[in-house]
């Protein structure tokens, strides 16, 4: 619930599933972000079309990632037999601490 609440109020939902399955294995880590992800952003699209607050430009934004969306979803199986079991928790804290320098940054910036 925590990641959902962040990810549609400051757009950084991610650290906090992230987080929690630190210690888990790859497989789990991953599959548990993916869904996170895919669940959390149909929730919030379908929560903020309810509210009238979907946008036009917000569609147009989403176009334009599809296809980077699509790019690493193919590059995730070589990089993923590439990144051993090791390296990926090191990874993962250091993905969680360059987004809450940008939640930081934003929020003196705004």
């Amino acid at each position: 619930m925590l990641s959902g609440i962040s990810g549609v109020t400051a757009a950084v939902g991610g650290p906090f599933t992230a987080l929690f399955f630190q210690h888990e294995p790859p497989p789990r880590l991953r599959d548990t972000l993916a869904v996170s992800f895919i669940v959390g952003s149909a929730m919030s699209a379908a929560g903020l079309a309810l509210a009238g607050q979907l946008r036009g430009e917000d569609l147009v934004a989403v176009g334009t990632w599809l296809p980077f969306i699509a790019v690493g979803y193919l590059a995730s199986a070589p990089a993923r037999r590439r990144l051993d079991a090791a390296a990926l928790r090191p990874l993962v804290l250091a993905f969680c601490a360059v987004a809450a320098v940008v939640v930081i940054v934003r929020a003196f910036l705004a």
